[in-house]
């Protein structure tokens, strides 16, 4: 097979193999929190595929190294994309946490307050039962953000870990600092 035969037939197999990869591009399918990871993913796949069908043509590896490197802008955009609204979504649930938590805090005062004015030993047994229930409550709560906060951690060095595997410690040093981040927020 001459080389321009070479090169048309693995740009078919390449347009072909990545077509719905294209498709999700196109319509912002990546844009979304793990949307990097997902769009690293399926580049690989595509990648993957394309050198058991290609791997021993003539102009396969040019083909393919065109492909990945018209794909890199795009994938830093997710990539920045992906951290932003990964922060968006974060800061809106510690919000609704810190929410929730206030909110039990107030109800824990109004019933510690209507415990002053009540006389009768039952209806103080009952608000002590109710309180301990919000009490318990809201120590799940805070374990349920530590938890979040701890997977949240574990994703973020796993990210780390494939970045300095694959040499990028730029983006290696922007996750530890955003680890570094939700450490911190653990520790509040």
């Amino acid at each position: 097979m001459n080389e321009q035969n070479s090169q048309e037939d693995c740009q078919a197999r390449i347009n072909d193999l990545s077509e719905g990869f294209e498709k999700q591009l196109k319509d912002g399918g990546y844009l979304h929190p793990g949307g990097h990871a997902k769009f690293k993913q399926e580049l690989k796949t595509i990648e993957e595929k394309f050198k058991e069908k290609c791997g021993k043509q003539v102009k396969a590896e040019e083909v393919l190294l065109t492909y990945l490197n018209s794909k890199e802008e795009i994938g830093a955009t997710i990539l920045v994309a992906d951290k932003t609204l990964g922060k968006v979504e974060k800061a809106k649930e510690q919000e609704e946490i810190r929410k929730r938590n206030k909110d039990m805090e107030a109800k824990i005062q109004e019933q510690k307050e209507a415990e002053e004015t009540w006389k009768l030993e039952e209806t103080k047994a009952i608000l002590m039962k109710t309180l301990s229930e919000l009490e318990k409550q809201m120590v799940e709560e805070r374990k349920l953000m530590s938890e979040k906060l701890d997977q949240a951690i574990k994703e973020k060095e796993k990210e780390r870990d494939l970045y300095k595997k694959q040499g990028l410690e730029e983006q290696a040093k922007i996750f530890q600092a955003q680890i570094d981040d939700l450490k911190k927020q653990q520790k509040k």
